[in-house]
């Protein structure tokens, strides 16, 4: 049995804690009737499956870090703002202050994009280029980036790290050929949150201010965080960044458009190791299987050698590249990496076979009468 979403559900967020626990949500992204289904698997038992639904559209999942007391880990965060703990004694929620385009409380930031933990805190983080933390004593608060460029113009797309932690994303281009068309829709796809169609939109303004013969296009920017403060650690010259992969502190890898792969460190400064023949590529996720580095674009799986990338091999099975891949992310734990797909559901990978999770079409269907009925 293969996973079959319905004609507008997608795949949107996804977190594994161990090679048999893993959380996803899954949305139809209507902003008129919020509605996501949150489904947790634990393979350690026999019906692995549960089940909570929220009416918000979920943008991203986490988990507490080992050791929690909590038996349900998973922490979600919708597009405006609204943080889901998912207990056994039912969902905690928290809201962040002027975080979202909807709410009551909204004060221009612009909808969320990812939640984290980094450093022993949570982290949100959006497309207004807001990064919050969260202080058990004195909540959500947003912190300074040191590069005015950033604070006012950017977007964050990943936070990640223990010790040393960094954010990546974008600047928006404060001179542009975009049409007011484009402009309009872009706006439109940042309050609904609709991350794919806003990249979308984004190549295709980028194609038309080259023809027009624009050059100030969406800059990449790395931050690093120093103390309360972020701080630019880039060199101005990368592509708008998409994933974050920490390997140790002094190896930190950066994917995003144009194929782009940077190397380094705060401390080191950055490097572009990627090739030359990869600019076609839109690189969304990065993680490490063993001793190889694996990047998911837009449409597929690569390896990357040091030098390019090249097909990952096995490729998935047959019925996902028959109908084109659609990744989400990829992320490691231990000897086997998770494969989460837009389209085609959850995929294990032990780095020799694939592994098909197939969702229970009961379980896709909002009015939920249970399993086996």
């Amino acid at each position: 049995m293969s996973t079959r979403f319905g004609e507008f559900q997608l795949l949107r967020a996804a977190h594994v804690v161990s090679r048999d626990r893993f959380c996803i949500a899954i949305h139809e992204l209507d902003v008129d009737n919020q509605f996501s289904i949150i489904l947790e698997y634990d393979g350690s038992f026999p019906q692995p499956w549960s089940r909570v639904e929220v009416r918000r559209n979920i943008a991203d999942l986490t988990a507490e870090p080992d050791g929690s007391p909590n038996d349900r880990p998973y922490i979600a965060i919708s597009d405006e703002g609204d943080v889901f703990f998912i207990r056994d004694e039912g969902i905690l929620t928290e809201k962040i202050s002027g975080a979202g385009v909807y709410s009551a409380d909204a004060d221009g930031s612009g909808a969320i994009r990812g939640i984290t933990i980094a450093d022993g805190y949570l982290y949100a983080f959006g497309l207004g280029g807001q990064i919050y933390r969260r202080n058990p004593d004195l909540g959500w608060q947003r912190l300074p980036i040191s590069d005015q460029s950033a604070e006012r113009h950017g977007s964050i797309a990943s936070v990640k790290g223990e010790t040393e932690v960094y954010a990546a994303g974008a600047i928006a281009p404060q001179t542009s050929a975009v049409s007011e068309d484009i402009e309009k829709a872009q706006l439109q796809a940042a309050a609904a949150g609709d991350f794919q169609r806003f990249e979308e939109l984004s190549k295709e303004a980028e194609r038309l201010a080259e023809q027009q013969g624009f050059t100030s296009m969406p800059a990449g920017m790395l931050l690093y965080k120093d103390g309360d403060l972020w701080v630019r650690v880039d060199r101005g010259d990368a592509p708008p960044l998409n994933d974050l992969f920490i390997e140790t502190p002094e190896r930190v890898w950066a994917v995003g458009t144009g194929g782009s792969i940077l190397l380094g460190n705060a401390k080191d400064g950055f490097k572009d190791i990627s090739f030359h023949g990869d600019r076609n590529l839109n690189l969304i996720s990065i993680t490490k299987l063993g001793n190889r580095m694996i990047v998911a674009s837009d449409y597929g799986l690569h390896s990357f050698d040091g030098h390019s990338l090249s097909p990952l091999k096995p490729k998935l099975d047959p019925f996902t590249n028959r109908n084109v891949p659609n990744p989400k992310k990829v992320q490691s734990l231990g000897d086997v990496m998770f494969y989460f797909d837009y389209k085609h559901g959850v995929h294990r990978f032990d780095g020799e076979n694939w592994e098909e999770i197939a969702i229970p079409p009961e379980l896709l269907q909002k009015k939920f009468d249970g399993l086996g009925k």
